[in-house]
């Protein structure tokens, strides 16, 4: 039998019938603004029916044998290697749970299929609107929420614990650039996070963020930064012999990961320079969206006069290397010698330099790390990474890694301390999970323990 949800305080009283209506039109306008882009980035050739709310009929009739579904939601590639570490961990523990992994973009589904063991269901994300989600509902009927980060979706929520489940939000942060926009719209949030049985925050400060735009003080609590448990996963036989294939013994290797558009033009302008005083140097460039592999090809062509792809069975070790294949950075890092982390020279925000680090590789990025502002913090303090200011500093530094091999890997040194020192995030978010689950905070009758909650 279901337990009342607390009720928001009277400050946070907002998310009514005429916010619901216009959030709903809002949202319904997003997505007719979209579609075009959907459709030419072809982010809609499959799973329509899926961001509709409307389960595959083959995985709705896994769902009938009655056993727990614990749901976790991630938007793309690296939160979906979160969301499997995450889902594993929980498995080892409740091996009765069924995992069901949600995405948002085409490459995350890709890289999430890759990913799933024998019993995981993987699938779209409904629209954030009530007919998508209580089809969907309907159709899965988890009995547990899991979301990633900063995935605040009001209708989704509002969904799953009015079906009596409850929801936690791990590995939440909130970034500089967002958090303006949430205090904005706080009056209208409040009521919803409200409803948000667990936040496991990567700090204190994003706890505290939490809380101020509308979390209970009592539901939030910190247990660190998911991403320093990231673990390699293993690319396969195959893409590491197309990398050993690639890098010569005597090179030096530098990897451009995740790279945005911009940054390719200076990366390879850069390697044309760098190739002619050092022969050996290598470059390996892996877009963060693979629907620009052809844009990219182009500026290697016009930059360096021509360019050699991941996907070849022998790649030319003359030309830089373009990464076409997702998924495939563990046969990369390995082979690198030093890791730029794309999106920083740009004003994206950065990527996660935890994966290079993780390899023991120094690691280098540009001005833009606001969505890493405390991780690249930590790296910094550590001496684990160095922050260049623009294009020139970059060349720079990447010159001066060459010239001195004893620094580089110092920093590697450095960076794989720094990553080992701040494990431990996974096991207390599991420990958090669980334990809410089976506790009165979650505001049904041990969802994760006792089966299927009633409805």
């Amino acid at each position: 039998m279901t337990k009342p949800i607390p009720a928001p305080d009277r400050a946070s009283a907002g998310w009514g019938t005429a916010a619901r209506a216009v959030y709903a039109v809002a949202m319904a306008l997003y997505v007719i603004v979209s579609l075009p882009t959907l459709v030419r980035k072809g982010k809609l050739s499959r799973g329509l029916r899926e961001r509709l709310g409307r389960p595959d009929e083959a995985l709705a009739r896994a769902l009938r044998d009655g056993r727990p579904t614990v749901w976790i939601h991630a938007v793309s590639v690296g939160e979906v290697a979160l969301a499997f570490r995450l889902g594993e961990a929980l498995g080892r523990l409740r091996p009765d749970l069924r995992r069901l992994y949600t995405v948002t973009t085409v490459t995350g589904r890709e890289v999430a299929e890759r990913s799933k063991k024998a019993g995981d269901l993987v699938c779209y994300c409904p629209v954030d609107l009530g007919g998508s989600v209580g089809r969907f509902l309907e159709g899965w009927r988890p009995h547990a929420l899991v979301l990633l980060e900063t995935e605040i979706w009001p209708e989704l929520i509002r969904g799953v614990r009015r079906a009596g489940a409850p929801v936690c939000i791990v590995n939440a942060r909130l970034s500089d650039k967002a958090l303006p926009g949430y205090r904005k719209v706080r009056r209208w949030l409040a009521p919803v996070l409200a409803q948000v049985e667990l936040i496991c925050a990567q700090s204190q400060e994003m706890a505290a963020r939490y809380i101020g735009i509308g979390a209970r003080p009592g539901a939030v609590r910190v247990t660190g930064n998911l991403k320093y448990d990231w673990a390699p996963t293993d690319p396969g036989a195959e893409w590491s012999e197309r990398m050993t294939a690639y890098r010569r013994s005597d090179a030096y290797l530098l990897l451009a990961a995740s790279t945005h558009e911009g940054e390719e033009q200076i990366l390879f302008e850069m390697y044309g320079r760098l190739k002619a005083q050092y022969p050996c140097f290598q470059m390996a460039v892996a877009p963060r969206h693979p629907e620009r592999l052809s844009a990219v090809a182009r500026v290697a062509d016009r930059s360096c006069g021509g360019h050699t792809l991941f996907s070849e069975r022998r790649p030319d070790p003359g030309r830089p290397l373009i990464v076409d294949r997702m998924g495939v950075l563990g046969a990369l890092y390995p082979a690198a010698d030093v890791v730029f982390v794309g999106g920083s020279l740009v004003p994206v925000g950065g990527h996660n330099p935890i994966e290079p680090a993780s390899y023991g590789k120094a690691v280098l990025f540009g001005p833009s790390m606001v969505n890493f502002k405390t991780v690249a913090g930590d790296f910094l303090r550590a001496g684990a990474a160095i922050q260049v200011a623009d294009a020139a500093e970059l060349e720079r530094e990447v010159l001066r890694l060459v010239q001195d091999p004893a620094a580089r890997q110092e920093m590697g040194r450095r960076a794989s301390d720094l990553v080992r020192a701040q494990k431990g995030a996974l096991d207390r978010t599991v420990e958090s999970i669980l334990a809410f689950g089976a506790g009165a905070r979650a505001g049904v009758d041990q969802p994760l323990d006792k089966g299927r909650v009633s409805r």
